[in-house]
């Protein structure tokens, strides 16, 4: 099992971050810029207390030739996420195309205001794959990915942000 963070400070308010993030045509336009082939909004709700949102999605994936052996050549996952109103935390939990029954990948995206105009999100993973002899290798090339991933939305997203 794998557990990582990944901090991003952005010139915006938490209240800013917020709005824009649950705007999904522009998560879905930025995922889609960063090499996404695919990012496709499977259900949106926006509920008393929590805003939820399910997505299909395949990755840019850098792998070793053994992982891409086992994930094949059209990796992808479905996210489920939310929102909760209330705590301003957002959950989510991945369900990938291959290896589902053996894998445990899910976490948080935190915000907190830094000052007037400016918040740090932190995106916070676990990734537990069981597969004995390669388990440790597909969450290491999980966790690389994922973070790759993660930096480049946000380095894209800040333009989203600010406007």
């Amino acid at each position: 099992m794998i557990q990582f963070t990944v901090p991003t400070d952005l010139l915006c308010t938490v209240d800013t971050f917020w709005t824009r993030f649950l705007d999904s045509a522009a998560v879905v336009k930025t995922f889609l810029s960063i090499g996404f082939t695919r990012y496709e909004l499977l259900d949106v709700r926006d509920e008393p207390g929590r805003y939820f949102r399910k997505v299909e999605a395949r990755p840019p994936i850098d792998a070793p030739a053994v992982v891409q052996k086992i994930i094949g050549p059209s990796f992808g996952y479905v996210e489920e996420a939310g929102l909760d109103k209330t705590t301003k935390v957002w959950t989510w939990k991945v369900t990938p195309s291959v290896l589902a029954d053996r894998s445990k990948i899910d976490g948080t995206i935190h915000c907190e205001p830094l000052g007037a105009d400016r918040c740090r999100v932190t995106f916070a993973a676990t990734i537990d794959i069981k597969m004995i002899g390669l388990g440790g290798v597909l969450e290491s090339t999980g966790e690389k990915s994922t973070r790759a991933s993660w930096t480049n939305f946000m380095t894209a997203f800040d333009a989203v942000v600010r406007g």
